[in-house]
């Protein structure tokens, strides 16, 4: 009888329509833009760019015969609307089976001292608030990521959501801004962003990916000022992510997020973390690593339906609050909360019985009468209770 095997999925790798039209080479003078933009039959097919414009070289070419340019004065946002029926090139289907024509949109912005580009709609149309881009890749900049030459800003966000966007690309860091970014991307199958992306200047990260798909992408490490918050958000990777001493409050960071991993998480100023890993409509986080958040006192829904195999906290001494922090947690294999006074209830897991007693030993004195809920756990009737009791605890089994 053969040997019989089954094979490893491989990983997903994006691949490139070859009949998009393509992306020039990166000619080196760090103030291009280009977009793969769908022609979509019986759509609207609007879309606006804002940019710092003000200059007599700029423009934008948006691939169907038309160039607006110059485009200044500063902050100018340019609309332009394509006309199916007169737009040359392969007719592609989407996914959701329409017919559309690959454009290709090359903008060329003035020189420093900044840059700054918006994808923008019409707020004035009735078809405002998302566009047909699919492809993104931008050349600004040399990497300065504070104020100084060829500062670079781009932002993605509600102004106009990208949902069938499946490559973005950037060479340079923004300055200090990510606000919104990644707003409704529902398509991306890949993102190349440079190293220092998440750099310290960072300090505007509000609804960074909110509701975007990420198709897996490994952000690395993150080490920012404020919260970063990824709400709604699907399939991603973090590195080990640090938030500033001075932040105190990371509630929501994550919440109704699904299929996500994230290394280490330090958060040492952190006083309440209500539903930051958990939400309502999820299976958030899938897994975590050490949780370093000394000063918590509030993590009510911390961890609300979230499907991560072990929670192992450095300090829990004081924690006054932790309602539902563990509710509809089915997967917990391990629990460590060191210093804890106050009654959790970690009950319907997936807790043996050596790891609730590890639990117990992990949990400071009582603080009064509390209770420790570790009921229909795998090991709920055969735990050393007296491991809790000892230390003035109730024990529910």
């Amino acid at each position: 009888m053969s040997d019989k095997y089954f094979k490893a999925r491989e990983e997903f790798e994006w691949k490139r329509n070859p009949q998009w039209p393509g992306i020039p080479q990166d000619d080196g003078n760090e103030n291009k833009i280009y977009l793969v933009y769908a022609v979509i039959e019986d759509n609207p097919n609007e879309i606006g760019l804002r940019t710092t414009g003000n200059n007599v070289d700029e423009y934008i070419d948006w691939g169907d015969g038309t160039v607006d340019g110059p485009i200044g004065p500063s902050f100018q946002i340019v609309y332009h609307t394509y006309d199916y029926t007169t737009v040359t090139g392969p007719i592609l289907q989407l996914e959701d089976g329409r017919n559309y024509k690959p454009v290709l949109i090359e903008c060329k912005l003035a020189l420093g001292p900044y840059y700054l580009f918006y994808i923008w709609f019409n707020n004035t149309s009735s078809h405002s608030g998302s566009n047909n881009i699919l492809e993104f890749v931008s050349y600004l900049g040399d990497g300065v990521t504070t104020s100084g030459p060829n500062e670079t800003r781009i932002v993605n966000s509600s102004y106009t959501r990208s949902v069938l966007m499946e490559h973005f690309k950037v060479k340079t860091p923004n300055n200090n801004y990510l606000d919104e970014m990644f707003w409704y991307c529902k398509s991306l199958k890949k993102i190349e962003l440079p190293n220092n992306y998440f750099h310290s200047g960072i300090s505007t990260l509000q609804n960074f990916g909110r509701a975007a798909s990420f198709y897996g992408h490994d952000f690395g490490d993150i080490e920012v000022v404020e919260v970063l918050q990824m709400e709604y958000s699907d399939s991603f990777k973090i590195g080990n992510l640090t938030i500033d001493a001075s932040e105190t409050n990371v509630n929501s960071m994550c919440i109704h997020s699904n299929n996500y991993s994230i290394g280490n998480f330090t958060a040492t100023g952190a006083t309440t973390t209500v539903y930051t890993f958990g939400g309502t409509v999820n299976n958030g986080c899938g897994s975590i690593g050490l949780i370093d958040t000394p000063a918590l006192e509030n993590a009510s829904y911390m961890f609300r339906r979230s499907q991560m195999p072990e929670v192992v906290f450095t300090d829990c001494s004081n924690i006054t609050t932790t309602t539902s922090m563990f509710y509809q947690c089915y997967a917990i294999q391990k629990l460590i909360m060191p210093g804890l006074i106050i009654g959790v209830d970690v009950n319907d897991s997936n807790l043996t019985a050596d790891a609730i007693d590890d639990f117990f030993t992990s949990v400071g004195t009582a603080s009064g009468a509390q209770t420790l809920d570790v009921s229909d756990n795998p090991g709920s009737s055969t735990c050393d209770t007296t491991i809790a009791t000892a230390k003035g605890w109730t024990v529910i089994t």
